[in-house]
């Protein structure tokens, strides 16, 4: 979709007006939920959510500013504080390499790899809220 977003007047007008739910349902099975069929209700909420003026043309902006990382990439070094790299080993829009990647750049970030597609804080919320719940934990105590 992201390129298809980049293509001058169509892009705007088939992300804002044609970007419909079966699409939508489609990009999610593909993209967000690795080898985990998506919890189709949660995906029509996602769905309902962003099918409103604002949110889509919210969503527009962020895929084309995607597009050119380097405005991010170079704000990176400037944070300072704990972080947590949480990441899918099986992201389908971002491979794992990026992941470590961002890790290294950001000092002392940890990083940790879950056996998830592109979304574990909603494939594998256990697993996740225990390695969120320690990380902060952490941080807060070295902050203390």
């Amino acid at each position: 979709m992201s390129r298809v977003a980049s293509v001058p007047v169509l892009g705007p007008v088939a992300f804002k007006q044609m970007y419909g739910r079966a699409m939508f349902r489609r990009f999610f099975r593909e993209h967000v939920y690795g080898n985990a069929e998506p919890p189709w209700s949660r995906v029509d909420t996602h769905f309902d959510l962003f099918n409103v003026p604002a949110a889509r043309e919210a969503a527009f902006a962020t895929t084309l500013a995607l597009m050119d990382t380097r405005a991010i990439v170079a704000q990176v070094p400037r944070v300072t504080v704990p972080t947590l790299v949480a990441w899918g080993r099986g992201d389908a829009c971002a491979p794992i390499s990026d992941g470590r990647r961002l890790a290294r750049e950001l000092r002392g970030a940890r990083f940790e790899v879950f056996e998830s597609g592109h979304a574990p804080q909603e494939e594998c919320p256990d697993a996740f809220a225990r390695v969120a719940h320690r990380f902060l934990a952490e941080a807060a105590g070295k902050a203390a």
